[in-house]
């Protein structure tokens, strides 16, 4: 009778895993940000331009800032999920945003040509694509580390760390759109 280290073996799932985001994706995830501040600023007079990077410098910062935390973070709680999946979990949610934000330029563009609610219009946007994207990256990465760990502790360390980390990122990217509208 051979008795196998369950710990040891590989998960059958791994084929599900998220792949990771193409470049095209990802240049459009980028361009959609980048239009959103831009749309915003348009004929907003001199002081607004300096505004216009608000929604690419607050997704991405907060994401170069708090991703390495958290792949350091993982062994650390003796997960199992491999990186390139902690990666790819977030990363597929970055580009889903930059499509959902691609997609509200043309209500921004309406708003900043009939109203001066354009600011205030684009801070609810950044807000709500930021809340869409924590709800998929927390959900991918709690079904990353499942598909790893047939362990139910783990998925609940998963789980905390996800918490934690998507609180993180929006603290510091609240903190560098507020300094890129404030000009801090």
């Amino acid at each position: 009778m051979s008795v196998s280290n369950p710990a040891l073996a590989l998960p059958t799932s791994v084929a599900l895993a998220l792949p990771l985001p193409t470049s095209v994706e990802l240049a459009r995830a980028i361009a959609g940000y980048a239009l959103l501040g831009g749309v915003a600023a348009l004929g907003a007079g001199e002081a607004a331009v300096s505004h216009a990077p608000v929604g690419l410098v607050s997704a991405v910062g907060a994401l170069a800032l708090t991703v390495p935390a958290l792949l350091v973070a993982h062994p650390f709680l003796t997960l199992r999920a491999a990186p390139q999946a902690l990666v790819a979990a977030i990363a597929r949610p970055f580009t889903r945003t930059g499509d959902v934000a691609l997609g509200l330029v043309p209500t921004l563009l309406l708003f900043r040509a009939t109203s001066g609610l354009a600011q205030l219009l684009l801070a609810l946007m950044l807000v709500g694509a930021a809340g869409l994207g924590f709800s998929l990256a927390i959900r991918n990465l709690v079904q990353t580390e499942a598909d790893a760990s047939e362990d139910s502790w783990s998925v609940w360390k998963m789980t905390l760390l996800a918490w934690a980390w998507s609180g993180l990122a929006a603290l510091i990217g609240a903190r560098l759109g507020i300094g890129v509208l404030l000009d801090l």
